[in-house]
């Protein structure tokens, strides 16, 4: 098994959706057998469940990630800017035939944030990422055909149809940039609750970004409301900290 399928496995039972629904299966399974302990178990998952899927639950995990980037003021940047790096998320080549309705509701945010900055300097390259995964087209080339279709030139747009996670990401845009490109100054964007780990992992590889993060969800709402929207927030701010220790322990951050 590679790496990447490795880290993959280890992460979905880590993540809160799985791992609180296995908690609740054993203590219904041992309800009789170990009463104390399955209740222990159940009623620690429901209290996780309902704090992970409450609007206070969900800041608390994800806004000590997004608040560490302020969101990019184009403005106030005075040296020039050889490229974009707009990171992968996802899509669904099932759903239209087009490309912009393909894309996940993150890949979206992320593409739009890479835009608006490549506006402010039309100069620089537009680089897209990710794989094909299930899909038939690869996520890096249904982001280009997107970003054409809202009037970003061909030309100024490169992919990486290979890259499959953070870390090969940076090391795949090394590799791609000219000897110039990789010593000048780039903007990186991605989520703002994946900033951090992205941050640290393209410094590692010797890249100088500016942060430019987008699709924040520490957003305020009722905190005695649970909602699944605020369940998924929590995971995302989970999925990070884990990503951030597993990346520690290979030494990328």
């Amino acid at each position: 098994m590679s790496g990447f399928l490795l880290k993959k496995l280890i992460s979905v039972f880590l993540l809160p959706i799985v791992s609180l629904s296995l908690i609740l299966l054993c203590s219904w399974l041992v309800r009789r057998r170990l009463p104390k302990l399955a209740s222990i178990g159940f009623w620690a998952a429901l209290s996780c469940l309902v704090m992970l899927s409450s609007n206070w639950g969900s800041q608390w995990l994800s806004a000590p990630l997004e608040n560490r980037y302020p969101t990019l003021d184009l403005a106030a940047v005075e040296q020039p800017i050889s490229y974009i790096m707009v990171l992968g998320s996802s899509h669904d080549d099932e759903v239209s035939s087009i490309a912009t309705q393909q894309l996940s509701s993150t890949a979206l945010a992320r593409l739009l944030e890479g835009i608006r900055c490549h506006r402010r300097w039309p100069q620089s390259a537009l680089v897209f990422s990710g794989w094909k995964s299930t899909n038939q087209i690869s996520h890096a080339e249904v982001m280009k055909q997107a970003a054409m279709t809202l009037g970003v030139p061909e030309a100024k747009i490169m992919t990486l149809s290979e890259s499959k996670d953070t870390g090969e990401e940076a090391q795949d845009l090394r590799l791609a940039l000219s000897e110039s490109e990789k010593s000048g100054t780039g903007v990186l964007v991605t989520s703002a609750t994946h900033m951090h780990r992205s941050m640290g992992i393209f410094e590692k590889q010797g890249l100088l970004v500016k942060a430019a993060p987008t699709d924040f969800r520490a957003r305020q709402g009722d905190w005695w409301r649970l909602t699944a929207d605020s369940l998924v927030t929590s995971q995302r701010a989970l999925h990070e900290y884990i990503g951030t220790l597993w990346y520690w322990l290979k030494g990328d951050l």
